[in-house]
């Protein structure tokens, strides 16, 4: 019992920095791909009543949705000015980050 609760401490002390620099990379990445102008800066305060509320959404609602609209090249209009879509790793890290918000 010691041993498996050892181990599972351990494998805890050694994920929470990766996943703490994952949040970063997609705190950064947010800001980078200029998200926080139409969903705000906490992604709670959106811009206007038809954009959603990202904080606290499920990680992969928001990746199938950001997927979805860079392949369908859907709300160009929208997404003007934030250049180059994100990679599919880049939506990842940003979709964690933001499930990772409090509502």
């Amino acid at each position: 019992m010691y041993k498996s609760a050892t181990l599972i401490l351990s494998a805890l002390i050694l994920a929470v920095p990766a996943w703490a620099d994952e949040m970063n990379d997609g705190r950064i990445l947010y800001e980078q791909y200029a998200c926080a102008r139409c969903h705000g800066a906490d992604a709670k305060t959106p811009r206007a009543s038809d954009v959603p509320r990202l904080a606290g959404m499920a990680a992969d609602r928001i990746e199938q949705n950001v997927r979805r609209f860079a392949e369908n090249r859907a709300h160009l209009d929208v997404l003007v000015g934030c250049g180059v879509p994100p990679s599919t790793m880049e939506i990842r890290k940003i979709a964690r980050y933001l499930a990772s918000l409090p509502p």
